[in-house]
């Protein structure tokens, strides 16, 4: 299995959400690409190939095969349509439709190693270019059966990386953070992401302290498919194999902890702050979605206030308490009144990461009473 693809592709997601959005005045109209057109451009170039014009022997003896392929899925006209883009972002966005088509025509000619070039060399270089991007797009690689497809759409929301304002999904200020890191800091930062708010073992979109626990205990293990077997759930498994976490032998059944998922798991299970309180600091930095305005730390009259509106009963508290601060709750008596037990986890608790504990618990609650916050 390749490694960087599920980097890569988030990378890619979050960096297009940072672009400027377009309204519809202003979007590029849509590539209409005329099917005969582009079926006459493949048989003219083919039928150069075959004649041998071509400078490499192998394609003259393919040119049939290619033409199959091509054809295929009408994979031409998707070729066409994705090169046509890719030329009206630069190189050829000052062109002409029929200037557009004759630059298609080149590149798909040079693809083939026939004879053919723009204006200039460095023109030349990046039509050449464009050209293995539109064939990549064309013709992706086959996944393998643990080469899965990232669904970093879902990834991303999961984790907090896009947040949605106005019914469109932005870039948070977490996903920002993020692209400002790169290889191994990346995977690092988003690790620890996941490690915040994940839901347990099986969570499939995030990697829990005890499956990071389990991983280092095991050092290997087959996955046979059977749940008691596996530290953790199969999406989570193959997003660390891409990320270089875990490595595989045996055709992918057999899973093993990297040098580097040694290094960056051993670190997450021995964090010295806990995972509330990191994303305490996130939220009073601007890094949880929703909270970018924020400045400073709730004050504690605010504070009782929201835990109040959010946490409307004493067993809603208790059951609060219980969940992320369990030696808060511990403390606890069956004489203590609410207001004791708020003063007593106010005391012990800093606001910003009971504001933390909050969100998790009850995110649309804390979302429809945060007007009630004020920020010291």
């Amino acid at each position: 299995m390749s490694h960087g693809v599920f980097l890569t592709q988030l990378t890619t997601y979050l960096q297009r959400l940072t672009e400027p959005h377009k309204s519809r005045e202003q979007e590029e109209p849509p590539i209409v690409v005329d099917p005969a057109w582009a079926q006459s451009v493949l048989l003219r170039t083919l039928e150069r190939v075959e004649q041998g014009e071509s400078s490499n022997r192998y394609h003259q003896k393919r040119a049939a095969q290619y033409l199959r392929e091509w054809q295929d899925q009408d994979r031409i006209i998707t070729f066409v349509r994705e090169l046509i883009r890719l030329l009206r972002q630069g190189l050829a966005a000052s062109e002409s439709e029929e200037q557009v088509k004759r630059v298609v025509e080149v590149g798909l000619a040079r693809w083939l190693d026939l004879p053919g070039e723009l204006q200039t060399q460095v023109r030349t270089a990046e039509l050449d270019r464009l050209v293995a991007e539109a064939n990549r797009f064309t013709f992706p690689p086959s996944p393998s059966a643990y080469q899965a497809k990232f669904d970093v759409v879902h990834y991303a929301a999961s984790n907090q990386l896009v947040t949605r304002k106005e019914g469109r999904v932005q870039i948070s200020s977490l996903g920002q953070r993020f692209l400002e890191r790169q290889g191994r800091e990346a995977v690092r930062f988003l690790l620890q992401v996941e490690i915040w708010q994940s839901l347990g073992p099986l969570d499939p979109d995030r990697l829990s302290r005890g499956a990071a626990s389990a991983m280092l205990s095991k050092k290997s293990w087959l996955d046979d498919g059977e749940p008691d077997n596996v530290p953790c759930a199969f999406s989570t498994e193959t997003r660390l194999l891409d990320l270089g976490v875990l490595g595989e032998e045996d055709q992918g059944r057999i899973f093993f902890v990297t040098p580097l998922g040694q290094e960056l798991l051993d670190e997450l299970v021995n964090l010295e702050k806990p995972p509330v309180t990191l994303i305490s600091e996130s939220v009073v930095s601007g890094a949880i979605p929703g909270t970018e305005q924020l400045s400073g730390k709730p004050t504690t009259y605010s504070l009782r206030k929201l835990m109040q509106g959010v946490l409307r009963v004493n067993d809603d508290l208790n059951t609060f308490c219980i969940d992320h601060f369990p030696d808060v709750a511990r403390r606890f008596s069956s004489e203590m009144t609410r207001e004791a037990r708020e003063n007593l986890l106010l005391q012990l608790q800093g606001t910003g990461e009971i504001l933390a504990a909050l969100r998790l618990h009850a995110a649309e609650s804390v979302e429809r009473h945060g007007h009630i916050l004020k920020y010291a």
